[in-house]
């Protein structure tokens, strides 16, 4: 019977690992502190998502142009 330390772990297992590590960790990491004292306005942070909101419109476009272009067979799963 081998030892825990002596288990090789795989490439793949290895980088779920570190991923799911990242997933848990990274918002305990990024919370936000306390509010601002005195009489500071708090901003929304919205312009990320506007651009992420543009750019899947802007990509679900130009898979349409694609697919409408190219004939019914090579339509499919192309970009």
């Amino acid at each position: 019977m081998k030892s825990i330390t002596a288990i090789a772990i795989s490439k793949k297992a290895s980088l779920q690992l570190v991923l799911q590590m990242m997933i848990i960790f990274f918002p305990l990491v990024c919370m936000a502190g306390p509010g601002f004292e005195g009489e500071q306005q708090e901003v929304p942070v919205d312009g990320g998502l506007s651009l992420l909101v543009a750019a899947g419109a802007a990509y679900g476009a130009r898979r349409a142009m694609r697919a409408k272009a190219l004939p019914k067979n090579d339509a499919e799963f192309t970009a």
